[in-house]
């Protein structure tokens, strides 16, 4: 357990997003920090000690979330927060990874959610460890993504070249042409400038998506789980129920 890091990622205290239409969180700042000390608390019911928890809420709460967590080490940012969730989360791993020994495990968990079992894989045949979804799309068509609510890396210099080819995947995607739709955007763009509302700050893409891209791309060994033994609540309207 002593080469093994556990980086919580959350925003416990979320912003209003850019588009009104979005809602960041069902649940309370107060709601938040109990459901995040729960995660705290599964994890260290399975013997993990060396925790993390990078939290984008603003330096505003540091005093709060220092007196909510005293057993772990808390890093407080200030990022701009997306309304693609994957793009905030993904600046924030980014930025707070910095301070994790260099030869560490690395399992990476979201705020929240608890875990019953610890994830094991072979680091020395393995790259990382992480739980694919493939979605059919009609007979002979389908796709694949990554659960990102938690999942494992061999080590600190992969899992940076990780985050950094994900921001690029997310960010590249929007000028690609993949369909009616994003070839539409492309005319529109080159004739019509003022007309593309398309937010290429804020794309869409999503980071369970890109992840299986970026897998690919950089040759990643993956072992792929089969069960993760994660449970927690989405923070959607609808109060559903997450199991991995």
């Amino acid at each position: 357990m002593d080469n093994c890091c556990v980086v919580i990622s959350s925003t416990i205290a979320p912003r209003q997003a850019r588009d009104k239409s979005v809602v960041k969180s069902v649940y309370s700042t107060e709601e938040r920090i109990l459901q995040t000390q729960e995660t705290v608390q599964s994890l260290e019911r399975l013997g993990y000690g060396n925790i993390y928890l990078f939290d984008n809420s603003g330096r505003e709460h540091q005093a709060a979330l220092e007196s909510a967590f005293p057993g772990i080490r808390v890093r407080l940012f200030d990022h701009h927060q997306f309304d693609n969730k994957g793009i905030s989360e993904t600046f924030l791993l980014l930025a707070g990874i910095r301070d994790v020994p260099d030869d560490c495990q690395i399992i990476k968990i979201s705020g929240r959610y608890q875990i019953a079992k610890r994830l094991e894989f072979d680091t020395g045949d393995y790259d990382l460890a992480a739980r694919v979804y493939r979605h059919p799309r009609g007979f002979f068509r389908s796709t694949e993504t990554m659960a990102t609510r938690c999942y494992g890396f061999k080590n600190k210099a992969i899992y940076q070249s990780y985050l950094t080819a994900l921001l690029e995947e997310m960010y590249a995607y929007s000028s690609r042409i993949v369909g009616f739709g994003s070839l539409r955007r492309f005319l529109t763009n080159q004739f019509f400038p003022r007309k593309n509302v398309y937010s290429f700050l804020d794309p869409s893409l999503s980071v369970e998506a890109a992840s299986v891209r970026v897998i690919r791309n950089l040759g990643l060994r993956l072992f792929r789980l089969e069960a993760i033994g994660l449970s927690g609540l989405a923070g959607t309207f609808d109060n559903l129920v997450i199991t991995d």
